[in-house]
C-alpha cells in the first residue's frame, strides 16, 4: 500500500489524538476556506497562509469549517395556558372630582361599594340630593365593660362585606364615626356598655357573631353621583 493511501486515516487519527490544527475564532460563522500541508508519512498538519506551498514530502489539502444549514426543526409541543391576570381596578369619583376610594363591588348590582383609605367599605346609591351612605348595618358597637370602655366589638351581619363599616350616625351623616371589624374569633358575651348616636349606653345585652372593632376614621363628604374612572 502506498504512503498517498495511508495518508487519509494517518491525518484522521493525527488530529483526533494530537489536536495539531487550531482553528480561529469565528471561523465557524464566516465560512472561511482553510489550506493545510500534511506530512504524507506521519499525517502532522499545519495552516498555511495563501500564497505559501507544501513541502515536497506534503500534500495540501483544503476545506470549508462551515457547513450547510440544516432544515428547520419541528415545532415544540404548545406550552400551558398562563393563568388570567388580575382585572382591572377602579376608582369611584365624585362630581367635585374627589377619589373616593376604590370600587369593590356594586351591591345588588346596583349600588357602589368603596373601600376608604381606613379599609372600611361603604355603600352610596346615587341620589344627588343624598351624600349619605346607606346604613346596612345598627349603628352601634358594644363593650364587655361598662363606661364603653376596653375594646370595642361589632355585630357580623351574614351576606354582608366583612368590611362594611359600622358607621355610628343615625342618619349615617358625613363626618360620623366610622368602625371595622377586624379578623378573629367570633365573640358571645353580655355587653355592658354600648356606643350609639345618642352616646355611651349602659345595657345587659347577650350578643353573638361579635369581632373586635376598630376606629376606621369618618364618612367623607361627597358629592353623588360617583363616576367610574381607571386607577392609574
Amino acid at each position: 500500500m502506498t504512503p498517498r493511501r495511508l495518508l487519509a486515516p494517518v491525518i484522521a487519527a493525527t488530529v483526533a489524538v494530537t489536536g495539531i490544527i487550531a482553528i480561529p475564532t469565528g471561523a465557524a460563522s464566516a465560512a472561511t476556506k482553510y489550506k493545510a500541508c500534511a506530512n504524507k508519512k506521519t499525517g502532522e498538519m499545519r495552516l498555511v497562509v495563501k500564497g505559501k506551498k507544501c513541502k515536497k514530502n506534503e500534500k495540501k489539502l483544503k476545506w470549508n469549517v462551515k457547513g450547510p444549514a440544516g432544515g428547520t426543526g419541528a415545532t415544540g409541543p404548545q406550552g400551558p395556558v398562563g393563568e388570567r391576570g388580575p382585572a382591572g381596578a377602579f376608582n369611584a369619583v365624585d362630581q367635585t372630582g374627589k377619589v373616593i376610594g376604590p370600587i369593590v363591588g356594586f351591591f345588588s348590582g346596583v349600588y357602589p361599594m368603596v373601600r376608604l383609605s381606613s379599609g372600611a367599605i361603604l355603600v352610596w346609591d346615587g341620589n344627588p340630593s343624598n351624600a349619605n351612605p346607606l346604613p346596612f348595618v345598627a349603628p352601634e358597637v358594644f363593650y364587655r365593660q361598662a363606661g364603653c370602655s376596653g375594646d370595642a366589638y361589632g355585630l357580623y351581619s351574614p351576606g354582608l362585606p366583612f368590611d362594611l363599616g359600622i358607621v355610628i350616625g343615625s342618619p349615617p351623616a358625613p363626618g360620623s364615626p366610622i368602625y371595622r371589624l377586624q379578623p378573629g374569633t367570633p365573640q358571645s358575651f353580655t355587653a355592658l356598655s354600648t356606643l350609639t348616636p345618642a352616646g355611651c349606653q349602659a345595657t345587659s345585652s347577650a350578643i353573638s357573631m361579635a369581632y373586635i372593632a376598630k376606629p376606621a376614621g369618618s364618612v367623607p363628604t361627597v358629592a353623588q353621583p360617583f363616576y367610574i374612572e381607571p386607577q392609574s
